[in-house]
């Protein structure tokens, strides 16, 4: 039975999407919950999506390094700005649908960040969720605090009109999975055996065309692994800051029928009667949540001595609370380019069924070649 909240569920009008696309190109004001690479905030978001590397979680392994200290993982950014470019459109529910990153710098502890922010495209589009929809694509720029450009973002945000999902209930069939004690002890064997190359270089010469990626697991997902990564990346509005927001934007929440309190729209996360009434199953992560999780494959394959390129993920099925992400990967091509010696990978992940793709994408990373003198071999 679906929740009977107490809120309009406004449609998706032509006016409404009209006043999207006037601010193609605007500059956005954006509320950074980070702004500086800390020891706590690179080890606790670490955390937050199960990466075990030492690169970014103990200092003495650090100090050792090429880098000298702590660096960040690569999808720390999202700490710093979550790239979810989606202006207008009130009350329609945002769906982080995808998104394409480019890395030009690594992230060392002590930087500082600004962005630059703005709607890159605004497209009308159909689908089986919802009918008519928009798809927002943003364009996230991370400066540091030497004006050095360090990566860009292209997200691609899914505005779905909530009472047109609830109403097609795509998702209806998704039963949550009930686990045998074997199933649980076979995850927990694969959880121990995850590996990270660490400080053994990766040289480009030793990578091979159809060679896999060492899968990594994360799950079943529990409330508390989506709570730990909403908290170290970008923290939501509570007490007084709430209510003020509440103020400004009156349909950024609605009111809970059993306590005719105001909830966040973010309960979606952790209420399954508040995710249904947006036409999913259950309860479910936020999205970027996988996304990081799939950047922690690719950084555990290359070691520290690599450099991650490209990245991108188009997410598929929700993952919802008790599925387990099975992350994988392999290698599908090779290559010289303007001096570097690149790998491309494709990337997925599979939930415990192991057929349903709840996400796919592909990674570049710069590796280095055992040709190079010994001063050449820094890729940043």
């Amino acid at each position: 039975m679906v929740m009977n909240l107490t809120v309009d569920y406004p449609e998706l009008t032509g006016s409404a999407i009209a006043e999207a696309r006037k601010l193609i190109g605007v500059p956005l004001r954006r509320y950074p919950g980070f702004t500086e690479a800390t020891r706590g905030s690179i080890m606790n978001w670490a955390r937050s999506i199960g990466d075990r590397n030492p690169l970014y979680m103990d200092d003495y392994h650090g100090r050792l390094s090429r880098y000298g200290g702590l660096i960040a993982p690569p999808l720390w950014l999202y700490a710093i700005d979550d790239t979810i470019v989606s202006p207008k459109l009130p009350g329609i529910h945002c769906i982080y649908g995808a998104v394409d990153w480019e890395f030009f710098k690594i992230v060392r502890m002590g930087d500082t960040f600004t962005t630059e922010v703005c709607v890159a495209d605004v497209i009308e589009k159909q689908s089986e969720f919802c009918g008519r929809m928009v798809m927002q694509v943003g364009e996230v720029k991370y400066y540091n605090q030497k004006k050095e450009l360090v990566a860009k973002a292209s997200p691609k945000i899914l505005r779905t009109p909530r009472k047109a999902a609830q109403g097609k209930n795509k998702y209806g069939e998704i039963q949550k999975h009930h686990y045998t004690r074997e199933e649980l002890t076979a995850l927990e064997d694969s959880v121990d055996e995850e590996k990270w190359q660490g400080a053994i270089i990766r040289y480009w010469e030793d990578a091979q065309e159809g060679e896999l990626l060492t899968p990594i697991v994360r799950g079943p997902l529990s409330s508390e692994d989506v709570k730990l990564f909403i908290q170290n990346t970008n923290p939501v509005k509570s007490y007084r800051r709430f209510m003020q927001y509440l103020e400004r934007h009156p349909l950024c929440a609605f009111k809970d029928p059993a306590s005719n309190i105001w909830e966040g729209w973010e309960n979606q996360l952790l209420d399954d009667k508040v995710a249904k009434s947006m036409g999913f199953p259950f309860a479910h992560d936020c999205g970027l949540q996988r996304v990081a999780i799939l950047s922690n494959l690719v950084t555990n394959w290359m070691g520290d001595d690599g450099f991650l390129v490209k990245f991108g993920v188009e997410l598929n099925l929700p993952w919802i609370y008790g599925d387990t992400m099975y992350c994988k990967g392999k290698v599908t091509r090779k290559y010289e380019e303007n001096g570097r010696h690149l790998v491309d990978l494709q990337i997925w992940g599979e939930n415990q069924s192991g057929v349903a793709l709840t996400a796919n994408g592909y990674a570049t990373v710069e590796l280095i070649s055992k040709s190079a003198r010994d001063d050449e071999r820094k890729l940043v």
